[in-house]
């Protein structure tokens, strides 16, 4: 049987980031990609062509990330996309907010050379785990790697799993503060 290819929809005001974004995802051959200048734009290509991922600039005018993330829900779409949000660097409080209203990963516009593991991580649903709203799994992976641990490193994926039984079981709290 066929696979089906995935679809991605990039949301950004900005054409020369946009037109970046488009290039690079079609050069990783991720799927088929659409885009959108605004949160309008946006919804109505979220209605017809249901992709799989979106990735999603959370400062634009008019509708903002946020706002889309919100009616989104609202639009009874068969199939939510997965979001990986763009935020301009030092920007805690937004990419936080991203993360409550269900983004799977948080990626500064600066660290764009993470797309490919950032693309990786949203569209890994089966390992997603939700704590207290946010996405911990992502953002675990995405400090690890800010704190210089290469994710090719043998032992990467082990201490992450560790991080997130340390988190998920007070037990292990318990005897790491001992």
């Amino acid at each position: 049987m066929a696979r089906r290819e995935a679809k991605l929809l990039i949301s950004d005001h900005d054409k020369s980031e946009r037109e970046y974004l488009r290039n690079e995802i079609s050069r990783m051959n991720r799927g088929k990609v659409y885009t959108a200048s605004n949160g309008i734009e946006t919804l109505a290509i979220l209605e017809q062509y249901t992709p799989d991922i979106l990735v999603l600039d959370m400062v634009m005018p008019g509708m903002d990330g946020l706002s889309i993330m919100r009616r989104i829900r609202r639009l009874g779409l068969p199939k939510l996309p997965h979001v990986l949000a763009l935020v301009e660097p030092n920007q805690p409080q937004l990419s936080n907010d991203a993360f409550v209203q269900g983004a799977g990963a948080v990626l500064e516009k600066t660290r764009l050379e993470n797309l490919a593991s950032a693309l990786d991580l949203v569209a890994s649903t089966s390992r997603r785990r939700l704590l207290g709203g946010a996405m911990v799994e992502s953002r675990i992976y995405f400090a690890l790697i800010e704190v210089g641990i290469a994710r090719r490193l043998d032992g990467f994926d082990y201490l992450k799993e560790a991080i997130m039984l340390c988190l998920e079981d007070v037990d292990y709290q318990n005897n790491l503060s001992k």
